[in-house]
């Protein structure tokens, strides 16, 4: 059975959208606290699945030159990645944005 709702964590973050069967499962938003967004888009048993959004919270500025070739090395100085997870994993085709613009 399907349904809407909010399970808050000890930590103040808490995630806000659909379940079935006591997990998080088609649409939902995982906030870190209120207005902060930390994950939005599709999950499946408790893992971001299919298209979404990951927010980095504690983004570093880039101001160095960058290997764009090889994001393994990009450490923090990314905004967000948009694109498709698969067991709660970047998977597929997305994109970075990263925090130089």
């Amino acid at each position: 059975m399907q349904s809407h709702g909010k399970l808050t964590f000890p930590n103040g973050s808490y995630y806000e959208g659909n379940f079935r069967e006591q997990h998080a499962e088609g649409f939902g938003v995982l906030y870190s606290k209120p207005s902060c967004p930390l994950y939005q888009g599709f999950w499946h048993n408790n893992k971001y699945e299919g298209d979404g959004i990951l927010y980095n919270i504690h983004p570093e500025q880039l101001n160095t030159s960058f290997d764009y070739t090889d994001l393994t090395k990009l450490g923090r100085c990314w905004l967000y990645y948009r694109g498709t997870f698969l067991s709660g994993l970047r998977q597929g085709r997305g994109t970075s944005f990263l925090s130089n613009g």
